[in-house]
């Protein structure tokens, strides 16, 4: 292994990020703490979104629809619902990992 390489790494589990299209999850977290935060990092990339006092005219995407940064705020807050949060991120998994106790679940 050269200077610059780090070590090999196995993860115990893979989760994958759920994006814009609607997939039931099979885990959700919990980002209620940080929902502000996620929209500002998302508006950092102001000129792929909807900007209604700047008019663009390059073509409409799906992220540059007016209903976009909404969808993504009700997104959180529907997957964060049915566990008892405020919002939360969505993911899916390829398989099954598990817990020692029911008592670590929230």
């Amino acid at each position: 292994m050269r200077d610059n390489e780090l070590p090999a790494h196995r993860p115990k589990a893979v989760l994958s990020y759920i994006q814009d299209y609607y997939m039931h999850p099979d885990l959700v977290i919990d980002i209620s703490d940080c929902m502000d935060e996620k929209m500002q990092a998302i508006q950092c990339f102001a000129s792929q979104f909807y900007n209604p006092h700047k008019p663009s005219d390059e073509p409409e995407t799906p992220i540059s629809s007016p209903d976009f940064l909404e969808m993504i705020k009700a997104r959180a807050r529907q997957y964060g619902r049915p566990a008892g949060y405020s919002f939360a991120e969505g993911f899916v998994i390829p398989r099954y990992f598990g817990i020692k106790s029911l008592f670590d679940l929230d």
